[in-house]
């Protein structure tokens, strides 16, 4: 790859429509078990060989938060690194919408996007990257394996267990808002532990199957009774802008909403793509938030 010749990926967006946070495992990571599915929207990572050291540069607009990640602090450049391939001469441009501290997985999906750019660039130079490589990348970061799946997919064990879903899109729309301030992951999950007297979870693994089934019925009010985070309350007991953002997506006319991961972005969910285009267009949003309308992505 010389010159213009580039190859690019799409990392899209990811949405934990269910998300519990079990105990701690060997290792020290907590245990989850999520339903996730994609969004069609997402960060555009350009993979190119123009010579010289290898690196990983961002651009965005400036509506965008999380485009000033140090270059060796990025999940992409750390996830190439453990591919055990020569990067000399390559450069990794992420053009990114996705913010980040906003539970919508960028940092992730732009790394799962760059492992499998080069693995497919390697392999149609006869030089397969190796599977324990592959596997090494993706361990950079606990959301990896999972938006190196398209589509729907439960997630368990520490992220590392993934299941993919033969579900099309549903035809649901979706209203995006994410508030000035973010919330990092570790803070997340230190507010998470220091509040749960009472332990992990006790959201069962039936009503995450029984949200696939509405899913994959098309059960809008179903789906949406059923929709959970963990996350939710310690992150809006802290963070008051997201319970605000919460209450503007329903005056807005969502039908339901919920927190995106360790937040703080904040969905609200519409029965059609119309009605959240509609939300946007009215939905006012003040300095430093960033919103959006989209939608699922089939695999």
């Amino acid at each position: 790859m010389t010159g213009a010749t580039a190859l690019v990926k799409l990392a899209r967006a990811k949405l934990n429509l269910r998300l519990e946070v079990l105990g701690l495992q060997t290792g020290g990571l907590h245990g989850v078990r999520s339903l996730i599915g994609d969004l069609v929207f997402g960060d555009e990572v350009e993979i190119s060989g123009r010579g010289g050291p290898f690196r990983v540069l961002m651009e965005g607009s400036s509506d965008v938060p999380g485009v000033d990640i140090p270059e060796r602090e990025n999940l992409a450049y750390l996830a190439a690194m453990r591919l055990g391939i020569d990067l000399d001469g390559f450069h990794v441009r992420i053009r990114k919408r996705i913010p980040t501290q906003a539970g919508l997985g960028g940092g992730s999906a732009d790394a799962a996007a760059v492992i499998r750019g080069f693995r497919d660039l390697f392999k149609k130079r006869g030089k397969p990257i190796s599977e324990e490589h592959v596997a090494s990348a993706s361990r950079v970061g606990s959301d990896i394996p999972a938006c190196m799946v398209a589509g729907f997919k439960i997630v368990e064990g520490t992220g590392d267990i993934v299941r993919h879903l033969p579900l099309p899109a549903p035809p649901w729309g979706l209203l995006l808002l994410r508030p000035p301030a973010g919330v990092p992951t570790a803070e997340a999950y230190r507010l998470l532990d220091a509040g749960r007297a009472g332990g992990p979870s006790s959201s069962s693994e039936t009503d995450l199957l029984e949200l696939v089934k509405a899913i994959e019925t098309r059960d809008f009010p179903r789906a949406c009774s059923l929709l959970y985070n963990d996350f939710q309350p310690v992150v809006e007991l802290i963070f008051p802008a997201v319970a605000e953002a919460r209450q503007r997506l329903r005056a807005a006319g969502a039908a339901a909403t919920l927190l995106c991961g360790s937040g703080s972005c904040v969905a609200g969910f519409f029965e059609t793509n119309a009605a959240a285009a509609a939300a946007r267009k009215q939905l006012r949003t003040g300095e430093g938030e960033w919103a959006t309308a989209t939608c699922f992505a089939d695999a």
